[in-house]
């Protein structure tokens, strides 16, 4: 009979190998994801001028690529259901690879936004496909803190990729292209290898993997069915138009303008408080390393604590608070910390916020609910980076903007507060601290 001490050792030795085989993969993937949404923040300081665009043309490219987004999350996310996250989110990132060095060959606004629309339809789908892949790895209970580690992917892809693309930007013409153009041609590159790589070594179902002992699988597999089996059935529709679904979707709208909106941005933002261009890169990067911290951190915490409401409302509030404060504090520095504080508690909500859904959704109705929750989040980048544009060609400074922006986060508090979320279940043990990857491939592809 098997003892409270084997299988202990059984659930620790099946998720350090379900953290060390499919994380990796899905963080790189999801690094190169961000970096090619992101880098027009930067490409921007230097581009607009060369293609002849102002702000409000740039707010709404910026913020359209979200409507391709918003418009292809659900019908992406089906389709990932049924073929499969190894092919699907290949598919993904190559096609959003090839369109995101495309960018460099933009001539005007019109070009612009259309190709950042298609770059939306392109990456739509692959966070939903990537949270129910975890979570059919791992069980409720590891949830934030694995989902923490693969979002802190968003704020990892400015610290690592602000100061090169700051410095790419600032290249002389190389054959006749500009340095921003060059930006895109180069971070372009390893979406599409990863793409390839993730064709031959990911798996479609994480508990059928063959580098799993088959007690491990086994287990695993018992794990999964049993936290299914708490679940209320939904079919497909209901999920879609569920109260507290819609309800976590417009909690995800209020979480994703406070640091993704503002990310989109940042550089001139932080130019408008006075901080030197030069330095731009340099302090994005300080700021989001900070922000991939609190999300690992903070996602870890709800696990620990089995809770996730006030964790998640929690840290909104603290980034409302912080982006109302940079309005009004006098000084370049103290706009900057108030600012800095914001993004991180904002990035901290945001490891919390996408573990809801499927503590309460599964199969075919998770897939649809995690994407209805992405597909209205979504929505802030468009109105919100056109509304960002709008009003600061209109009153010249960020303050309007910013403001706005902490607006749209009160109300999604107020949304929050009024949701009952139940605890997710309890872990039989803590997650062992992962030392080392473990030798042989990467998530390794499983035969049927």
């Amino acid at each position: 009979m098997e003892t409270a001490m084997q299988r202990a050792d059984l659930a620790r030795s099946t998720f350090r190998k379900m953290s060390w085989r499919t994380l990796p993969l899905l963080m790189l993937a999801y690094l190169a994801c961000y970096v090619d949404r992101a880098n027009i923040s930067i490409a921007s300081l230097k581009m607009n001028h060369a293609i002849g665009i102002g702000e409000s043309v740039y707010g709404v490219a910026a913020g359209i690529f979200f409507l391709g987004y918003l418009l292809c999350e659900v019908p992406s996310s089906l389709a990932c259901h049924r073929y499969g996250p190894r092919l699907w989110i290949a598919r993904i990132m190559i096609t959003w690879g090839l369109l995101s060095a495309l960018t460099a060959f933009v001539w005007n606004g019109p070009s612009f936004v259309t190709l950042r629309f298609l770059l939306g339809v392109a990456q739509a789908g692959f966070v939903p496909a990537a949270v129910l892949y975890v979570a059919q790895a791992f069980p409720d209970a590891y949830r934030g803190r694995v989902t923490g580690l693969f979002l802190m992917m968003v704020p990892i892809s400015s610290v690592i990729s602000s100061p090169v693309s700051a410095w790419l930007v600032s290249l002389p013409p190389v054959a006749g292209l500009q340095g921003w153009q060059l930006m895109f041609l180069v971070e372009a590159v390893p979406s599409v290898v990863l793409g390839l790589v993730l064709l031959r070594y990911m798996n479609d179902r994480p508990a059928e993997a063959q580098w799993l002992a088959p007690d491990e699988r086994a287990y695993l597999q018992a794990e999964m069915h049993a936290e299914n089996l708490g679940k209320r059935e939904h079919n497909l529709m209901e999920a879609l138009l569920d109260k507290k679904v819609l309800a976590l979707g417009m909690v995800n709208f209020g979480v994703l303008i406070t640091h993704q909106t503002v990310g989109l941005w940042l550089p001139q933002i932080m130019a408008s408080f006075g901080w030197p261009k030069a330095e731009v890169g340099w302090l994005m990067a300080g700021i989001y390393a900070l922000a991939a911290l609190a999300m690992a951190l903070w996602g870890r915490r709800s696990d620990k604590k089995r809770e996730r409401k006030f964790h998640l409302l929690g840290a909104l509030a603290v980034a409302c608070t912080g982006l109302v404060v940079s309005t009004v504090v006098p000084g370049t520095y103290a706009k900057m910390l108030a600012l800095t504080v914001s993004l991180v508690c904002s990035f901290a909500s945001m490891s919390v916020v996408l573990t809801i859904p499927t503590q309460i959704l599964k199969d075919r109705a998770a897939a649809g609910g995690v994407a209805m929750v992405m597909a209205i989040g979504s929505l802030s980048g468009f109105l919100g980076s056109s509304l960002v544009g709008a009003l600061r060609e209109m009153t010249g400074s960020f303050t309007a903007p910013i403001l706005m922006i902490a607006g749209f986060g009160c109300v999604a508090c107020a949304t929050l507060a009024r949701l009952e979320i139940g605890r997710p279940g309890s872990a039989e043990v803590d997650t062992p601290p992962l030392q080392s990857l473990p030798n042989g491939p990467i998530a390794t592809s499983h035969k049927e």
